[in-house]
């Protein structure tokens, strides 16, 4: 079943292409198998959701690595092992995948790190904790997670923010392989309801160097976040204690044309066109880029007003979700998201919060 995992089941969990390098997974999941029994239970129940045979037992196979994991936390008084750290991040991965609360899984590995001292010996981190950490603050981003039942923690501004490689290069141009995004465009999104984003640091950004299926993915994602600041319905408080950013002095005072929110839920829907016809394509069957394209869709997908104006975009947000939802990747999540998004459109704009409706559902949707 490992084989498995990694010759197929690995692929959803990245954003980027099938042979990409810097998928630092995929090396070191034999031997964190070896050194933690939930991880290597997890992976069989990743397979096991995208395996149609085994897909009846998934709730039992779920189960079973649930109980081991926790037993595995509740081991790890000052320590977290890579092998457990890693279970975790997966157990996350597959509660995102069929809308399973899985942010409790977060705060009870953020607590064990807490008491290691994650901010502290940072040039002791190895390039796979380092990874491992991307992953959680990826997970951890605001305002891509629906129904959150805890406040996310800031994990990726205060531990991976503006932080050098462990080569010693800047790396801010690097892509992050979970979200598919230069880590530079993933620190602006960390900043969002903090009070240390604008509309500004998005329509600013500079880009980086990609192909061109990465350009419109970032482009679209660049756009998805300055609706994001304009959806404060998005925006959910901080853990207890953390300190909001402010922003620079005299930042406030800038001023430019910035284009309409329609403008840009047209421009985000072009993107996201593209990324789906181009992955098509003979030259983009090792593409997986097109694990990263809800974020940007659903937030798209938030915008009533623009939609009703436009019967067509509400429709093509429509088709690029069930588009996702037909293959045996990203079946239940779409298929979640879709339904939350429907239930959504049905309500005046401004009237309900996107959030209380999953959380009447009891479901914790992740964008990434």
């Amino acid at each position: 079943m490992l084989e498995t995992v990694l010759s197929s089941g690995i692929h959803i969990l990245h954003s980027t292409t099938v042979n990409d390098e810097g998928n630092l997974l995929k090396p070191h999941l034999p031997r964190l198998c070896q050194q933690s029994e939930a991880l290597y239970l997890i992976c069989i129940t990743l397979q096991a959701s995208l395996t149609a045979d085994l897909e009846p037992r998934f709730f039992e196979y779920f189960d079973a690595a649930l109980n081991k994991f926790r037993n595995e936390l509740a081991g790890s008084e000052t320590y977290l092992e890579d092998g457990t750290l890693t279970a975790g991040l997966l157990l996350c991965s597959i509660g995102v995948m069929h809308g399973i609360p899985w942010t409790m899984h977060l705060r009870g590995m953020h607590g064990i790190l807490r008491l290691d001292g994650v901010d502290n010996a940072r040039d002791a981190k190895t390039p796979f904790r380092t990874h491992l950490f991307e992953v959680m603050g990826i997970m951890d981003l605001p305002t891509f997670a629906i129904g959150r039942q805890h406040p996310h923690l800031g994990f990726w501004r205060r531990h991976c923010r503006n932080r050098d490689s462990p080569g010693g290069s800047s790396g801010r141009d690097e892509v992050e392989v979970v979200s598919g995004l230069p880590k530079s465009l993933v620190d602006i999104f960390s900043c969002i309801g903090e009070g240390g984003a604008t509309e500004e640091d998005f329509w600013d950004w500079p880009g980086a160097q990609g192909n061109f299926l990465q350009c419109q993915l970032w482009e679209a994602y660049r756009l998805a976040g300055m609706l994001a600041l304009r959806h404060e319905q998005l925006h959910l408080p901080l853990s207890s204690g953390e300190r909001r950013l402010q922003p620079p002095n005299g930042r406030e005072q800038r001023h430019r044309i910035l284009p309409s929110t329609a403008v840009i839920v047209s421009r985000i829907l072009s993107c996201v066109d593209a990324i789906h016809r181009a992955s098509e394509e003979p030259e983009g069957r090792d593409t997986l880029i097109m694990n990263a394209v809800l974020y940007p869709i659903f937030i798209t997908g938030l915008q009533t007003d623009v939609l009703n104006e436009d019967p067509a975009l509400k429709q093509c947000v429509r088709s690029h979700l069930l588009l996702n939802s037909n293959g045996p990747v990203w079946r239940k999540q779409c298929q979640l998201e879709l339904e939350l998004l429907e239930e959504y459109w049905r309500y005046s704009s401004g009237t309900v919060s996107i959030h209380q409706l999953a959380q009447a559902r009891e479901i914790e949707l992740g964008l990434f």
